[in-house]
């Protein structure tokens, strides 16, 4: 593997489901790889951000930290 063109991340397995069913699904007649469905769904995340004018506060932050982190449960 080209340690310089990929990175590894971990997901729990109902998301690795996930990305299986939409590689199935997303362009009929066409299997995606996970990957693929990776990077398109981050790409699209990040288009939404780009577009949407975020603007965080001190109010913003504190709700952030009030909220217990996904690995904590």
């Amino acid at each position: 593997m080209d340690t310089t063109r990929y990175k590894s991340f971990a997901c729990k397995i109902s998301v690795w489901d996930i990305a299986t069913n939409l590689g199935n699904k997303l362009i009929p007649n066409i299997k995606l790889s996970r990957s693929k469905v990776c990077e398109l769904a981050i790409l699209r995340l990040e288009n939404s951000y780009k577009t949407s004018a975020i603007k965080v506060s001190s109010e913003t932050l504190k709700q952030q930290q009030e909220v217990k982190h996904a690995s904590n449960n």
